[in-house]
């Protein structure tokens, strides 16, 4: 059972990369069993601040320790962070960062320190006043900032447009057949996500992102637009068809000869997939990666600068409480992760246990051999890996899952019984136990002990006007 299966198709012109179940992976003929051991003290390290905004000038020092003279400058609340996703190949172009602000009546505090560290003099705004206040704007020429707004379209894909066009065409990057290349993501507030991944392999190799809508049938007009001026010849899909309805890249737009399709299950595993495709591509190293949030753009959005100088890659987090598969992407390459790789963002963004599973899982401690699982406490535990008796298991969907109940003998141990997938990722935690039967290359059985629940979600109360009382759901 390989951490990150892969089936791998051509369909005309479309390639399409998903996550499959199964044991190994199919890749290229070569089937991915388990990694071996970290290469040497691989470790993950925080750019954080206080807030988001801090966490943006730390993440900007750490990508541009000299300072620069020009920063594009976005609204980093939900909302309007898709300005900020479609400037990534624009930034890399121009070896430009990103700083971020609140659309408020005034700049935020860590955003004019963060002006003032980084040694900005020109401040170019993504979005127009209904991402960056005029308030803001004037405030900032007050305080001697060169304060331009190309970039003010109507709506968000006209912002999108006017991004793409200021590229140059002859400087966009280009796939091994010398294709230009183009990233295609929703531009939808509940889909975007799934392209924050994308910023920094956008920021290393000069692809332009391209948003469209994710209701189809066809491509925001804007989006073939750029397409068409940039003379785009292979457009890379980032997310699945809930993100961007096949209609929409199937045929493929006009002037486009390839289409690829970097999909996973959710925006965790659409990261880990995209992360995969640009290592096995030659485009990104896998020695490293960065890790942030993925419910809340803001860290990943200012970290695209960073992880493209770098030339690794991003893989996010489901939410500050959900790993997701940012564990089995780092199994998946410990044999060559090493040294420190980075984090963007505090606790809240990033719980510590989140972090102390990703470096278990790249290799803190042993792949576990195959044979019986002794229960002991688990130690971590993500969406598809968990630490027990100082080494690290994966798991999929096609396991086969149990639940540990109390026998009705005094003293006897717990009996176990049939569960599911769902359930079983649902309640495994640090603290509960696990035993069973772990077969790397096919079918494990994992039988869970929920010593440590989970406190219930989404309580909800109401006055019993029958029986007395209060009625808890």
């Amino acid at each position: 059972m390989s951490p990150n299966p892969h089936r791998v198709r051509t369909l005309a012109l479309v390639t399409v990369v998903a996550l499959a179940s199964g044991a190994g992976a199919a890749l290229g003929g070569a089937v991915l069993g388990h990694p071996a051991h970290a290469a040497s003290g691989f470790t993950l390290s925080r750019l954080q601040g206080a807030d988001r905004y801090q966490t943006a000038d730390v993440i900007d020092q750490a990508a541009f320790p000299s300072g620069e003279p020009t920063v594009l400058l976005a609204d980093g609340i939900p909302g309007h962070q898709t300005d900020a996703l479609a400037a990534s190949g624009l930034e890399g172009e121009g070896g430009l960062g990103v700083l971020i602000t609140d659309n408020g009546t005034s700049v935020p505090a860590n955003t004019l320190a963060a002006l003032q560290d980084n040694k900005v003099k020109n401040i170019d705004v993504l979005g127009g006043t209904a991402a960056v206040s005029q308030a803001e704007i004037n405030q900032l020429r007050a305080d001697n900032y060169t304060v331009s707004t190309p970039f003010a379209g109507a709506t968000r894909y006209q912002t999108m447009q006017m991004i793409d066009d200021s590229i140059t065409p002859a400087t966009v990057g280009k796939d091994s057949g010398g294709n230009p290349t183009a990233i295609l993501a929703s531009g939808d507030n509940s889909h975007f996500v799934d392209a924050l991944a994308a910023g920094g392999l956008a920021y290393a190799l000069k692809f332009p992102v391209i948003l469209t809508n994710s209701q189809g049938p066809g491509l925001e007009p804007e989006a073939q637009q750029v397409i068409t001026a940039l003379g785009i010849k292979h457009l890379i899909v980032v997310g699945g068809t809930a993100s961007i309805p096949a209609s929409e890249y199937s045929p493929a737009p006009s002037g486009v000869t390839t289409v690829t399709v970097e999909a996973g299950a959710d925006r965790s595993q659409t990261s880990q997939v995209l992360a995969d495709y640009a290592i096995q591509s030659g485009w990104l190293g896998d020695t490293a990666l960065t890790v942030a949030r993925g419910d809340d753009g803001s860290d990943a959005l200012a970290g695209a600068a960073f992880a493209g100088i770098k030339k690794v890659p991003t893989v996010v987090t489901d939410s500050p409480t959900t790993l997701g598969s940012a564990g089995a992407f780092a199994q998946e390459h410990a044999a060559t992760l090493t040294g420190t790789s980075w984090v963007f963002g505090g606790t809240a963004a990033v719980p510590d246990s989140e972090v102390t599973a990703v470096e278990t899982a790249g290799g803190s401690t042993g792949t576990c051999p195959p044979g019986t699982i002794t229960a002991n406490p688990v130690t971590a535990a993500s969406g598809s890996v968990f630490t027990e008796n100082s080494c690290s298991y994966d798991f999929s969907s096609t396991d086969t899952y149990q639940i540990a109940s109390a026998s009705s003998v005094p003293g006897a141990s717990p009996s176990c019984a049939t569960d599911s997938y769902a359930d079983f990722q649902s309640r495994l935690g640090a603290g509960d136990e696990v035993s069973g039967t772990y077969t790397p290359t096919g079918t494990s059985t994992f039988c869970l002990d929920d010593i440590a629940p989970a406190p219930p979600a989404s309580v909800a109360g109401a006055p019993n006007t029958s029986g007395g009382g209060v009625t808890l759901t």
